[in-house]
């Protein structure tokens, strides 16, 4: 949808990529970092997860929560579910697909991509001995359930090249 060539793109997506690109432009550069950084996320995110892949120098004295709630209010990134206490945030297809594009313009991508699979195995590696036995197993698996496209996501990242076999 977002394709790069703006001459040959039908007129609806030059609009759609001309909205996303005046967006991204009123952004602060906190907001752009961190709108760039939560593109690694597929489907949705908790804000656990958005401080531990993304939050690396973001901006100074503010938190990753503070700019996330600024996305939110522009509009760039959906409050979705309540996952038990914890909110569960999204960005739509289309501008998590910009965001990507802006992520690897920044050359940000490998390092982003490692600590999301990071974040991800450590969750994993968490919730295994949760899912055995115990009163709450259900609610760890319906939890786990929750991350499948990042736990998808990170896990196809770790194989895809031979040199991340360790990770």
């Amino acid at each position: 949808v977002l394709g790069r060539g703006h001459r040959t793109e039908l007129p609806r997506h030059q609009t759609l990529r001309a909205a996303i690109d005046w967006s991204y432009d009123l952004l602060t550069e906190p907001e752009r970092r961190l709108l760039r950084r939560l593109s690694v996320f597929v489907g949705s995110f908790t804000l656990e997860a958005a401080e531990d892949v993304a939050a690396g120098g973001v901006a100074e004295g503010a938190g990753v929560v503070d700019i996330l709630s600024q996305l939110i209010d522009k509009s760039l990134v959906q409050v979705t579910d309540r996952d038990g206490t914890n909110l569960r945030y999204r960005l739509l297809e289309t501008v998590r697909q910009y965001g990507r594009e802006r992520l690897s313009d920044a050359r940000e991508a490998d390092a982003l991509e490692r600590r999301h699979a990071d974040h991800y195995l450590s969750v994993l590696e968490t919730a295994a001995p949760l899912l055995v036995g115990g009163s709450n197993s259900m609610e760890h698996v319906e939890r786990l359930a929750r991350e499948h496209d990042n736990v998808r996501v990170a896990l196809s990242w770790a194989v895809s090249d031979a040199s991340r076999a360790e990770h």
